[in-house]
């Protein structure tokens, strides 16, 4: 069953966990996120400084009108979504190197 949920920057263990929850027996989760650097590098490649902008200026302060929240904006690297996967329940967090695309990253998410 496909899914859409916006950036939940708010709090994206509790959609994650919600989503996790939500799958039948053997059921997996693909998430489509922005295509970052895996490290943050200065100075930061042309469309990594064009999600920094997005993330300062739109995804960070509505991040924050919420409380509790986790406050994160728009640049999620490998090494924060395998976190946010695992402190969901998610035991599997695995970056997708296919299809390679220039503005798109893919992880799979195993209960």
């Amino acid at each position: 069953m496909p899914v859409t949920v916006r950036r939940a920057g708010e709090r994206p263990v509790d959609v994650l966990s919600s989503v996790r929850r939500m799958l039948r027996p053997g059921g997996v989760v693909l998430i489509a996120d922005e295509k970052t650097a895996d490290t943050f590098t200065a100075p930061a490649h042309e469309m990594d400084r064009m999600y920094y902008g997005f993330s300062i200026f739109t995804c960070l302060p509505a991040a924050m009108t919420v409380r509790p929240t986790a406050a994160t904006g728009t640049v999620m690297r490998a090494d924060t979504m395998r976190r946010l996967g695992s402190e969901a329940g998610f035991r599997s967090v695995e970056r997708l190197d296919e299809p390679e695309l220039d503005f798109l990253r893919f992880y799979l998410l195993t209960p």
